[in-house]
């Protein structure tokens, strides 16, 4: 079996923690729907677009790359592809 470029793995993580993002500003919790101050957790809007914004950047070089390695199936191309136009046409926060 042949070993996957080291950008396929990076890829992934990049999805994990854009997942990671996505839950800590859409997924529900009482802590940010209840605005008591001991209990309310504000979200950091900055932080998440600074990383999104690094994300973006980190996929664009990785696309390049995995665009001149031979032997790469098309469909990873295909999925950072995706992953960008997700990323890109997020609400700005």
């Amino acid at each position: 079996m042949t070993r996957l470029p080291d950008e396929i793995y990076e890829v992934h993580g990049i999805l994990e923690r854009y997942i990671v993002i996505h839950d800590a500003i859409f997924k529900f919790s009482w802590r940010k729907a209840i605005p008591i101050p001991c209990l309310f957790k504000p979200i950091n809007y900055g932080q998440h677009v600074a990383n999104i914004d690094s994300f973006i950047s980190t996929l664009d070089k990785l696309s390049v790359s995995l665009g001149t390695k031979a032997g790469v199936p098309d469909v990873f191309n295909q999925h950072i592809l995706s992953l960008l136009d997700t990323m890109c046409t997020s609400p700005e926060f």
